[in-house]
């Protein structure tokens, strides 16, 4: 699959535009739903644990591929986009620095992923408060 149309796709849900075999069901859910939790924030839920599982999908994927691929893919960016968006910064930020460190690497230190790379660290490092270890980037 492709792990960045999922990621957006993800953006789209909300729990308004759900369905069930029959529509008062529906309305009857979405209306409790709203007086006891609130739409937004049954959202907010939801979005909040389909992230932590496509998080969990990523990663596991990135686990499967070659050492050679995984540095330089696409999904490394998603996965450590999606770990920071989460909080989970502890996590994220090794992702960032095997990308940048495989973006050197194979790409050079001038090219334009390698400094989109760099960015993603430095606002990594900065987000965590390690300004001194940002700054150089």
């Amino acid at each position: 699959e492709d792990f960045g149309s999922i990621a957006t796709s993800l953006s789209r849900v909300d729990v308004r535009n759900a369905e069930a075999f029959i529509l008062a069901d529906r309305d009857m859910i979405l209306r409790v739903a709203e007086e006891t939790v609130g739409l937004s924030k049954l959202n907010e839920l939801v979005l909040g644990r389909m992230r932590e599982w496509l998080a969990g999908v990523g990663k596991k994927a990135l686990a499967r591929l070659p050492d050679a691929e995984r540095g330089t893919s696409r999904l490394i960016v998603y996965v450590s986009i999606l770990l920071k968006n989460q909080g989970r910064l502890d996590e994220a930020e090794p992702l960032c620095r095997e990308a940048l460190e495989a973006a050197r690497e194979v790409l050079g230190s001038r090219h334009p992923n390698t400094l989109v790379s760099m960015n993603n660290l430095a606002m990594m490092l900065s987000g965590q408060g390690k300004l001194d270890e940002a700054e150089p980037l």
